[in-house]
């Protein structure tokens, strides 16, 4: 039974949808339980190291159409993005693998596993299928390789905040927690599913959310028990926010680059 939530939380009980074939075995074949009942709290746990053995996934498998070219290769002082995404889960993580959405030999320079996620549904939170699915812990740490100011103390807030529940995304501002059937973009703010943490057993919940085609992986937060990091509760991992940069211009990154260069107050 799912333990009580503190009064902060709300509780949405979810509507059981039948599983659909997706056409594509999985690495980790797991059986679909019945409905989670999805219970949402606040963090409230002081900051800690995580000790629980924690898989990095870096999410690169986006189509770049707003920056016109591939985002995970651009530079950001002279280094990929995806590149400052890895490095910053290597401070926190056991183990890393890249997700994309096919088999670029450029990748192969990191010198971690890249999985190709090969779903039809091909959106963001196929690639989470596929990273979740293919981590060899219980535990996983996802960004997007298009977040490089991304910062360690944020990514161990996300696991230690976790506990019990299946996923733990942080609020990034006042977009409120997502209906059943929301809008494809999160935007700016609000909750963040691609920088989050994840357990293995939220799998069967994805598989139901993409039976149909591609989702909004916000709507992960509806689904399976989640536990949202406000930003009162974020500010002292990473006080200006720049873990939320997310470079999708060159505009970005150049904003991305003078966040490099100032000092976090």
């Amino acid at each position: 039974m799912w333990p009580p939530v503190p009064p902060c939380g709300t509780i949405r009980v979810m509507p059981r949808r039948p599983p659909s074939p997706l056409g594509h075995p999985l690495r980790h074949p797991v059986a679909h339980p019945p409905a989670a009942t999805a219970a949402t709290a606040v963090a409230t746990r002081p900051f800690r190291t995580h000790a629980e053995p924690v898989t990095g996934v870096v999410l690169a498998g986006g189509r770049s159409r707003r920056m016109g070219m591939d985002k995970a290769f651009i530079e950001l002082a002279g280094r990929p993005l995806i590149a400052w995404v890895l490095d910053a889960l290597a401070t926190v993580t056991a183990h890393r693998i890249i997700v994309t959405h096919d088999d670029d030999p450029r990748y192969d320079r990191f010198g971690v596993p890249v999985i190709v996620d090969r779903l039809p549904a091909r959106c963001p939170l196929s690639g989470l299928h596929a990273g979740i699915s293919a981590a060899p812990t219980d535990l996983v740490l996802a960004v997007a390789c298009d977040l490089p100011l991304v910062q360690p103390p944020l990514l161990a807030l996300l696991a230690d905040a976790i506990g019990d529940a299946l996923a733990a995304l942080p609020d990034a501002g006042p977009t409120p927690l997502p209906a059943r059937h929301p809008a494809p973009d999160v935007g700016a703010g609000g909750l963040q599913p691609l920088l989050a943490a994840y357990r293995r057993s939220c799998v069967p919940a994805i598989e139901r959310l993409l039976a149909d085609g591609p989702a909004p992986a916000t709507m992960v937060a509806s689904t399976v028990p989640t536990v949202i990091v406000r930003p009162d509760r974020w500010h002292a991992a990473d006080p200006d926010g720049r873990s939320f940069h997310n470079v999708n211009t060159l505009t970005d990154l150049a904003a991305a680059a003078q966040l490099l260069n100032r000092m976090a107050p």
